[in-house]
């Protein structure tokens, strides 16, 4: 299924993978904290990953399904960027 606007409902949408530039100050000024909470995050993903996801993708083996991997939302925590080349319009989802 291709992606819509929610604008103007076209069709002709394009990913982008953009990413946000900060500068010297951001850094100083929370920077640290960024750097902290990645750390965090990073930590509870591989807790989930150790705990929940080993289990469960041993359990679909067993049953001959598949699984997708829930620690893999807490890795990667990219945006991404739509735009619609019909109406110029820029969404997220």
């Amino acid at each position: 299924m291709r992606k819509q606007c929610p604008k103007c409902g076209g069709t002709h949408v394009q990913l982008s993978m953009e990413r946000s530039k900060h500068g010297c100050f951001w850094f100083i000024m929370f920077g640290m904290w960024f750097i902290l909470w990645r750390i965090v995050k990073y930590c509870i993903g591989f807790i989930v990953l150790i705990c929940f996801d080993w289990y469960m993708a041993l359990i679909a083996k067993l049953l001959h399904r598949g699984y997708v991997w829930r620690c893999k939302g807490w890795f990667s925590g990219r945006e991404q960027l739509y735009y619609c080349h019909t109406c110029g319009y820029n969404f997220r989802q």
